[in-house]
Order: C-alpha cells, then structure tokens, then sequence
C-alpha cells in the first residue's frame, strides 16, 4: 500500500481490479475484515451499488454464506454449498461476457440461472427501526454435488513455497452421520455421500507421484465413519509406507474400535490423541446428540493409559443449551481430576470453547452466553484442576462477535465498514483481534448489538433462511430429541487390519537407512527461482526426487527426512548459475531418473549435470570462495559502486558485538570492473561479506535488489594454496 501497487494475482500478477471475478471463502464469520481488505488493497470499490460494469464480479462462497445477509452489501452474489459443476458454469457466463460485450447486469442474470447462485441485487430486507420485518429474495437452494469426488482434482497446483496444506489432501466423503445439534459443517454438508475405497486410493496414487508430496491426509469430518476405512487403510498403507509417505487422520473420533487403527498407522512415538468431548455433562452431551458417555470416555482413557500414550488433548464447549441446569465448571473440573486420577503421569491440554448458535443446525434459535458466564466457568475450572492439567480458552469476546454475525441481518454492514476503517484485520488471529474496535463499531451503527445473542423463537423472521438446505424438516425433528443412549450411526465394517503388511513394508523401508553411493547434482536459479528460501528450494528438490523416483536414502530417528547435502546457501534475491546438492542414495540411481529429474522443477530451475561421486570427488564442505557478477539498472549507482571497489574502500560489517571496519583486501579476494559489470570473488558460507551489503552501504539505498542484479557465477576451493574453480 505504501508503494500503491494494487493486489495482484500471484500466478500473472493482474491487479485484481483487471479480473472479471474475484472470489472468497467466508469460512468464518471473522474474515470478513479481511474481504474489505483484499477489496482495499485491490483498488475495488466495497460496495457492489459503487461498482461499474470496469470492475470484477465480487462472489463469496464458503460455510458462512449459510447466512449471507451481513455480507449483501459488499456481494455481486453469493454461491451457497458445493462448487464443483458450478464453477464450470460460471465461468461459461464470464466467456460469454467477453464474446458477446455482456454487461455486468447481463452477466448477473445468467449467474443468478445458476443453482446455489445468490444475487445480491435481487434481495432487500426490510426494517422497522432495528427490527427486521420481512425479506424480499428469490428461492435458492444449496448446491449439492452428488458425484463431488469425480472432480477431484490429481494433477494439482503445487505451491514453489511451503504452504499450510503441504499435503496430498483426499475426501473420503462428505456430510457426517453423526448430526451434533450444535455441528454446522455437519448440517450444512448434508446430504452424506461417501467415495469408493478403491477410487479414493487411486486417486492418492496418482496425486502423491504427480505432486511428490511425501504426506496424505485423508479427509472427512468424521474418519471413523467411512464405512470402508480398513479396506483403504490395508490397500494404501504398505506402498506407501515403503516410499516413505506418512498418512493422517486428522478428524479420526478416538473411541475402542479406532484405537488400534491409530496405533496401526502411526510411526511415531505414542505423544497426543485429541477427544472432542464438547461437555463434561452427559445430560448436555445426550441433548446436542454426542453419542458417548462420561463413563465410557474414562474406560477409553483408561485403555489408552495401558497402551503407553503421553499426553491427551481434550475440547469442552461450555454455553450449550441447557447450561443454566447444571454446574458446567464443576462438571468439568470433577472430569478432569477422575481422568487425571487413572494416570497422574499423563499430560493432559485442555481446549475450552464459547458455543455459538449457527444457521440451519437444531441449535440456531438458542441463546449465546455472554462473556461474564463464560469467563466465569473458565476461571473456575483454571483454579481448580490439577497442576499437570494445561488450560487453554478460545477468546471470548471474539466468539460474541462471531455469533452476532452468525445470525445477523444486513443492517451489520455497515459495523464491517466501521471496524475496518478502524483496524480491525485478521480477526480470526487472536493476536489481531480487538475486541474494542468491534464493540464500538457495533454500538455506533446498530445500537444494542447484543440482541443478536439471544434466544430466538422458531417462528420469526430469520434472515439466514433465505437460503434452503432442503433439510429443515430434519433440523426440526433434531429440535425437539435428544440421544436415547441407543442409537449409533453406522461407522466402519468390521475387518481385520492387515498389520502384518504394515510390519513388512516397514521393514522394506528400512533399507532406505543405509546409504550406498550419493549423486551430485549442479543446478541453476534464475528469474522467479531466485525469491524462494534455501528451505523451500530443498523441499523442491526433495518432491522432484520422489517423483523422478530417485532411490534417496533415510536418516533414521523421530523425524526421518531424504538425506541431502548441500554447499553454502544462496541469499534470497540472488541468482546463481552453480548450486550443488549430494543425494545420498541407497541404491544405484537409473540413467533414467537421472535424466528425467529436470522435469519435475518449476520455472527458474535448471538442471546443469548430475553425477554419481567417486574416489575423486571433492566434498561441498570444500567450497571456500564464491564470485558473483553484479550489474545495476542505474549508472549512477554503478559509478558509485565500481569507484569504491576500485579505491579498495573498507568495508563495515556488522557483528555481533557491533560494527566492524574491514580492510578491503581481507574481504574481497578478486575483483573487475566492466561494461556496467562488477565482478566480486568473496569468502563463502557464514560469515561472508554479502554483495547486496556493500550496495547499500556505498550507494546508500535501502533495497539493493531492486536496483541491482547479483549472480553468482562460480565456486571455488583451495588446492595447495591455488584456487581453483569447483566443478
């Protein structure tokens, strides 16, 4: 914002004011901020009435459009549920705007055609004072994909830089069996659709060579609840156990018959299993249909003692409905130390978390509690369970002002604006968060914003139901039941894990620890290559190796990784014609993998030669000098520059202790000056004098790259007092 560059996309950076669309994922209600800051930054107008037919459809998509209405003044349209076969259509509709001229009213009423499209122009909520008193709005339903896992996508972008999701990430299914009452997710995924075992492990096949990730995770709300988890599991886990990808289960419901999966899977040490026991109360449990009692999660950590686990994290929701009929700090606290009692030794973290009342969920209509009880059952449980107990606490006023947008109407528009333009930003990070901002914001556009917390009767007005899940006679019927005790939902079939093809694959990995011979491999950076870290470019090369399939060899230990070797590390910024890396091997690497591995790297990568050592070859420690080439987009910076390399001008470094004067021959071993072209031979690895120092230390500038170009061109070592270049 500074420099007033516009946002712009990573992959062609357009500004995002020259696209035709712009979309988001409102996950949570405490992104929105963020939206307005993408718009800000982006030099888009906030609201759709303010953009003309020059700027980008603005969609927002996500599991918070299950109540649009605090987001309709910033929306074009809305897409509600699953995106899969809509995508394709709405990007049909912005190729007919660019072949026919269509204008951007034109273009609304081809979207608003598409299933679970939501335009904003076609909807007006009405008011009488603050109270809403009816909605104008077409019938849209959610989008259902029922064949989702056909679009699943193989051959995936894969990020040049090491992303949250570095992973191969596959669905199992979607929608959940279980129904929690408070679940959004599970009620808005519904209806529940499962992928065939078979389909699912070709697909992580095929996406794990394609990508070279070397972790998969199997994705679904409740794990446990895939019918055919075991077949998957005894048909993908010995090949890829043997090439060293690991697997995890990440939304696994831990209970007596998924104990032994976890354990069959894991090879890592017994540290942490995590049970979302939401109440320690079995009378609220059995009312927001958690089906598990106090009694028998005690039995389970009881086993889970036996079996040699270490440490269990724990998640309590306090607010539920029902809350103000029993003791909720006391219930907890009792639990705590009944679990602490079976085995003092175990380190038990404790996650507690405000319930928030959210759209389309038999809990919808009930009251969120306010922070004084909330912080006061918190406090209660912190003085009083044992010391080996960790607890932790969702930020309570964050979860106040997520549940007013949950179930808030349009009117709270305007508090986004507010917040904005007052600081709010990454609301969802607790470390931005301020609680402050928003209540100002809240109270100066809408008056008593506490309102939307309270308890709500099933017959009035809600402005989330101008969306249609299809399911509301469910909800409903979920309204008014509580679990019996009785019935479960169906999870997974009983089958036998095949745990002694766990054991063999295991066992063939292991030749994987012992390193036989190791290839050399020369390669360049240049152009976008030259802004990735040295840790990304080695998590680059190591997903170019297993897709080459280069037989790479192991270190052993927790955290096993390819063993790699690599020179001194190039400073971001710069381009290099001669980086090395030693891959220890195995076994002996085909002629095939060798000269297939320059494939499998992003633009700016350069496979130079590879080579197998011998007796001969020199190690990378070796490698003392480093000459770089250094040209400026400036002339007036390069006479500056080339006058003190030739006047031998000292050079400051700084330390550790502070400045250092440094004679200029003791830093820079050679050096020539040509053609707008400085050549500098410097002392590599830790230490050193850097290139882009001196630029900014004798041209004055305070960002030497974006001035200068900086090469390094060849490395060297000593030989009997010669240097020589390292080949």
């Amino acid at each position: 914002k500074d420099s007033h560059t516009p946002l712009y996309t990573l992959e062609t950076f357009t500004p995002l004011y020259e696209l035709d669309m712009v979309g988001f994922n409102a996950a949570c209600e405490l992104l929105y901020t963020n939206i307005l800051q993408v718009l800000d930054l982006g030099n888009i107008p906030f609201f759709a009435k303010d953009r003309g037919d020059s700027y980008p459809l603005i969609l927002i998509g996500g599991e918070a459009v299950s109540n649009p209405a605090p987001l309709l003044a910033f929306a074009d349209a809305f897409f509600a549920g699953d995106g899969e076969e809509a995508i394709v259509e709405m990007v049909n509709i912005l190729k007919e705007k660019k072949a026919k001229g269509l204008t951007k009213d034109e273009v609304l009423t081809r979207m608003a055609k598409v299933e679970g499209v939501l335009c904003s122009r076609d909807v007006e909520f009405f008011y009488e004072g603050n109270t809403l008193t009816s909605i104008k709005a077409p019938v849209v339903y959610k989008r259902i994909a029922h064949d989702f896992h056909k679009y699943e996508v193989t051959l995936p972008v894969v990020p040049s830089i090491r992303s949250v999701q570095d992973r191969v990430s596959i669905q199992l299914d979607r929608g959940c069996k279980n129904l929690c009452k408070f679940c959004h997710a599970g009620y808005w995924e519904l209806p529940y659709r499962k992928v065939d075992a078979k389909d699912v492990a070709a697909k992580i096949f095929s996406t794990v060579q394609n990508t070279g990730f070397s972790d998969v995770s199997l994705h679904s709300l409740s794990v446990g609840d895939y019918s055919n988890i075991v077949e998957l599991l005894n048909y993908i886990v010995p090949p890829l156990v043997e090439k060293g990808v690991s697997i995890s289960l990440p939304s696994l419901r831990v209970d007596l018959q998924t104990i032994d999966i976890i354990e069959s899977i894991s090879d890592l040490k017994k540290t942490s299993l995590t049970f979302a026991v939401e109440s320690a109360s079995d009378t609220l449990r059995y009312r927001a249909y958690k089906r598990l009692a106090v009694k028998e999660i005690m039995h389970i950590i009881t086993v889970l003692s036996e079996r040699g686990w270490q440490r269990i994290k724990l998640y309590f929701m306090i607010g539920l409905p029902g809350c103000d009929q029993v003791d909720e700090a006391a219930d907890i606290i009792a639990f705590m130390k009944k679990a602490w009692s079976i085995n003092k030794k175990i380190q038990y973290n404790v996650t507690i978390s405000p319930f928030v009342p959210k759209p389309h969920t038999p809990f919808q209509y009930e009251k969120q509690y306010d922070e004084n009880y909330c912080l006061g059952v918190i406090h209660a449980i912190k003085r009083s369970v044992p010391k080996s107990v960790t607890i932790k606490n969702h930020d309570v006023y964050a979860s106040l002002i997520e549940g007013v947008f949950a179930r808030g109407d349009s009117l709270l528009s305007n508090a986004i604006i507010a917040a904005y333009r007052n600081g709010a930003r990454l609301d969802l990070w607790g470390e931005h968060f301020d609680f402050t901002i928003w209540d100002n914001a809240l109270q100066e556009t809408v008056g008593n914003w506490r309102r939307y917390l309270e308890k709500r009767h099933s017959q009035e007005l809600s402005p989330w139901h101008i969306i249609k899940t299809r399911y509301d006679t469910l909800i409903h019927k979920k309204m008014q039941s509580s679990w019996d005790g009785k019935t479960f939902p169906v999870g997974f079939k009983k089958a036998a894990l095949d745990k002694e093809a766990f054991k063999k694959a295991a066992q063939s990995f292991e030749k994987r620890y012992k390193a036989t011979a190791t290839l050399r491999v020369k390669y360049a950076r240049k152009g976008k290559a030259q802004y990735m870290g040295h840790i990304d470019c080695m998590e680059i090369f190591k997903r170019a190796l297993r897709m080459a399939q280069v037989p790479v060899a192991y270190t052993q230990g927790y955290n096993k990784h390819e063993r790699l070797m690599t020179g001194p590390a190039l400073p971001l910024g710069y381009e290099s014609l001669c980086e090395f890396v030693d891959v220890e091997l195995y076994e002996q690497c085909s002629d095939a993998a060798v000269h297939t591995l320059g494939n499998y790297f992003p633009d700016g990568f350069e496979i130079i030669s590879a080579y197998h050592h011998n007796a001969a070859t020199l190690p990378l420690q070796s490698i003392a000098y480093s000459r770089y080439s250094i040209s400026f987009s400036d002339s007036k910076l390069y006479d500056m520059f080339a006058t003190n390399v030739k006047n031998k001008t000292n050079i400051v470094k700084k330390t550790k202790k502070g400045l250092k004067n440094l004679p200029f021959d003791d830093a820079i071993v050679q050096s020539f000056v040509s053609n707008n072209t400085i050549e500098l031979l410097v002392k590599a690895g830790e230490g050193s004098i850097r290139p882009d120092s001196l630029i900014a230390d004798w041209c004055g500038v305070a960002h030497p790259l974006a001035v200068a170009t900086i090469v390094k061109t060849a490395v060297y070592y000593v030989e009997d007092g010669v240097i020589k270049e390292f080949q």
